[in-house]
């Protein structure tokens, strides 16, 4: 009974623990190009966080690049993607730096095409 009773309440904790939103990058994204990524944050959100640029159809395994850590205050950063990506569906994932299993924020699903 306590295990039903206290698992919402940790759901709850874990989903308000960050209030950072990844935007969907927009445009035409092609392998080798730039890509400007932005976010929404909050005072309560990390200083810093992990940006990876994953397979859609691999999640969340699909790891296609790491981008860095980068610095929450900024809104937003432009990245140099990968020449060697396919045309395929993409997704972006803000993640602690230093636990990567910790998932701020993830973005929707996008198309990026080959060179």
């Amino acid at each position: 009974m306590f295990i039903q009773n206290i698992l919402p309440t940790i759901a709850l904790g874990a989903s308000i623990a960050s209030a950072l939103l990844l935007d969907t990058p927009s445009g035409i994204l092609v392998a080798g190009g730039p890509m400007e990524v932005a976010w929404e944050s909050t005072a309560s959100d990390p200083t810093e966080f992990t940006l990876f640029l994953l397979n859609a159809a691999n999640l969340p395994f699909g790891l296609e690049a790491d981008f860095g850590e980068i610095e929450t205050s900024a809104g937003s950063v432009t990245v140099t993607l990968p020449d060697t990506l396919t045309t395929k569906s993409y997704q972006l994932r803000a993640v602690n730096s230093s636990s990567v299993d910790f998932v701020y924020a993830s973005s929707a699903d996008f198309i990026i095409t080959a060179a």
